[in-house]
């Protein structure tokens, strides 16, 4: 029933290929991230449909995603993120479901409060590190890439939209759920709302939406 009534405002907007969205890479870019229930996230899709256009692959519009993600024994990386540290890394197998592709991808925050974004395709998700998977982060990552491990798992829906006059591209995560060893966890109700864009400016139509039901920006990290 959700995806339903996300699928019927997700028709709304007109549509933008994947072909067409390598103008809104944004590998290095500045993130602002919102968690707001899903009923919201409606509201505010069904108000910006036609400041934003979303990305349609084959039809598709919410697409499917599966991330791995990997940290040290000690969760090094978890606790860079719990503690606040404002430069700081992740490490994931990330697979479009969808469009058929899968990436190896090192995400580094840095004390600027700056996204940098370095991936290689990789033949399929994996809980194991590949010896050229690793040879990959250690050109990205300050850390001893053999002592990185699988820790989590998760999958979730997402809707991405871009705006229609400026540099700026929403990934909305919806259906999270999340698995480690035997223990599962669904985010039932909650959505979790990325605006990238290359400078900061709450100009944005989300932003603007955000604040007229009284959301605010947060931190928050799916693998944390």
């Amino acid at each position: 029933m959700l995806l339903q009534k996300f699928q019927q405002v997700a028709n709304l907007f007109e549509p933008i290929s994947l072909r067409e969205m390598k103008e809104y890479a944004l590998l290095n870019r500045v993130d602002t991230k919102f968690v707001l229930r899903d009923t919201q996230l409606l509201s505010i899709l069904e108000n910006a449909s036609t400041q934003y256009r979303i990305l349609q692959i084959e039809g598709v519009s919410l697409q499917r995603y599966q991330t791995v993600y990997f940290d040290t024994a000690d969760f090094a990386l978890y606790r860079q993120h719990h503690n606040g540290n404002r430069a700081r890394y992740k490490v994931r197998y990330r697979s479009y479901v969808d469009s058929g592709l899968t990436y190896l991808e090192i995400k580094r925050r840095t004390n600027q409060e700056r996204t940098l974004k370095s991936r290689q395709q990789v033949p399929a998700i994996s809980q194991q590190l590949g010896e050229a998977d690793r040879a990959f982060i250690h050109q990205h990552f300050p850390g001893d890439a053999a002592q990185l491990y699988f820790k989590l798992w998760n999958q979730f829906v997402r809707i991405t939209l871009v705006n229609k006059t400026s540099i700026e591209r929403l990934t909305l995560d919806i259906d999270l759920h999340f698995k480690r060893d035997y223990s599962r966890k669904e985010l039932s109700g909650i959505a979790i709302a990325e605006v990238k864009q290359e400078r900061l400016s709450r100009n944005s139509p989300f932003f603007a939406e955000a604040r007229r039901l009284h959301v605010q920006p947060t931190s928050f990290s799916k693998y944390c």
